[in-house]
């Protein structure tokens, strides 16, 4: 009867790993069981339709330094400016053209020579912001046709040229 004891102790210390292990291997066969499943998408709930997506509208974009791109709408020009690029921005069959000029002028000037040369050459003024003589930014805005005109001035420093942007948009619709 002195063995018994013995013998129940050496069979506890048996159990306890052989338990241990058989969690672990169960808890292997259940993790690579889910891994292992085929994953099947739940019925879509999306009734929409698709929309196919419309064609790329074709862009081109052209660029001279130093002299107006050809085709450019006639805009009096200030006098004594100077160009220093220009640009031709095909969209579709939309043209956007751009001039970036400086002269030795004021915003003020500038502005008044273009609301009077623009106003004699049929264009109707839409828009004048607000400048200041000497230096600071100016704009203007006409139209005429299918064609809309917009002028930005920016002179920093009394000394300095005005630099302006003339942006000519022309609808071909």
């Amino acid at each position: 009867m002195k063995n018994l004891p013995k013998k129940i102790s050496s069979q506890k210390g048996f159990f306890k790993p052989l338990i241990a292990g058989l969690v672990v291997g169960i808890a292997g066969i259940i993790v690579f069981v889910v891994l292992n499943r085929p994953v099947t998408q739940p019925p879509s709930l999306d009734t929409r339709v698709p929309i196919a997506s419309p064609t790329p509208i074709p862009e081109i974009m052209e660029e001279k330094p130093r002299e107006l791109i050809e085709g450019m709408p006639d805009i009096p020009l200030y006098p004594d400016a100077v160009i220093e690029k220009s640009t031709k921005r095909t969209i579709g069959t939309d043209l956007k053209y751009t001039a970036h000029l400086n002269v030795v002028a004021t915003p003020g000037e500038i502005i008044s020579f273009y609301q009077t040369e623009l106003t004699n050459n049929g264009w109707t003024i839409t828009h004048v912001l607000p400048n200041s003589q000497q230096t600071g930014e100016g704009a203007i805005e006409a139209t005429k046709n299918n064609t809309d005109l917009h002028i930005d001035l920016d002179r920093h420093r009394s000394d300095e040229p005005t630099d302006f942007v003339i942006n000519v948009f022309v609808k071909n619709n």
